[in-house]
């Protein structure tokens, strides 16, 4: 499904910034909820569909939150056996790895 540019960006900005978003969940709830990731990266793909790859400075700033995120709640698993990580720990450790992806390939 493709999402119109401010479609994108409305739902980057609540996945950040909302009660109920993303990042408002993995924080205050430690709760990861995949549905909300996957519509977090498809704004931000189609964000990058109409920005030539390039987003504004609040979509960065958005996005830098809930990379932040993730990759401090990944650090705290360092050590950690994989098979003593529960359902949260293991969707983070998936999430920093998808990032860890992301960026190597850029």
């Amino acid at each position: 499904m493709e999402l119109d540019q401010q479609e994108a960006a409305d739902i980057l900005f609540f996945e950040a910034e909302g009660r109920g978003g993303f990042l408002d969940s993995l924080e205050s709830r430690r709760f990861f909820d995949e549905l909300h990731w996957q519509r977090l990266w498809q704004a931000v793909a189609s964000l990058a569909h109409y920005t030539n790859g390039v987003l504004d400075i609040w979509a960065e700033y958005d996005l830098s939150r809930i990379i932040d995120a993730i990759q401090k709640h990944s650090l705290a698993l360092v050590g950690r056996q994989y098979s003593s990580l529960d359902d949260f720990e293991r969707h983070v450790l998936d999430a920093a790895l998808f990032l860890q992806n992301i960026f190597s390939s850029i």
